[in-house]
């Protein structure tokens, strides 16, 4: 759930809002299997929340001459809260890409090889949620030259207007 609270966002979820994602509490395979990043850290979540992950990576993004904007919030918001439910352990056990052997992982949900290509030196972990939504804004300005071409917000606007 997203509240605004003077200005900005905060993020309030239960462990029963979330997903059913396939995490350690739910007995993930062996690291062997989820290929170089392996398996969620054995922790709780990082520090902080979802606006405060997300603000970093901006900031970590434009100063390495990325253009993000203050309309991509909402957009980064949209897509964490449909493929991870805000839970930067989680991971896809289900999809195509969990059938080949590389599952999505983390806020955003990207795969290792992706991440590998899209991440930024010193920005490693793909369960680190700054990490992660470092990778996969790159890969969506990449990919879809930005957020308006993602299929993931293609569809929920398409969904929004069929209301």
């Amino acid at each position: 759930m997203k509240t605004e609270i003077d200005g900005g966002f905060s993020t309030a979820l239960s462990p029963e809002a979330l997903p059913p994602v396939l995490t350690e509490s739910h007995g993930y395979p062996d690291a062997g299997g989820l290929g170089p990043s392996g398996g969620p850290p054995e922790s709780g979540p990082p520090p902080g929340n979802v606006e405060q992950w997300i603000r970093e990576a901006i900031k970590t993004l434009r100063a390495n001459g990325i253009s993000v904007t203050e309309d991509d919030v909402d957009e980064i918001w949209t897509i964490i809260e449909q493929e991870s439910g805000g839970d930067p352990h989680a991971i896809n056990d289900w999809d195509s890409n969990a059938a080949r052997g590389t599952p999505s992982k983390g806020l955003m949900q990207c795969i290792d090889p992706t991440f590998q290509v899209y991440k930024l030196a010193g920005h490693d972990d793909i369960y680190d949620p700054v990490d992660n939504i470092i990778a996969c804004v790159r890969y969506t300005f990449d990919r879809y030259g930005g957020f308006e071409g993602h299929p993931g917000l293609r569809s929920t606007a398409v969904d929004a207007c069929l209301r």
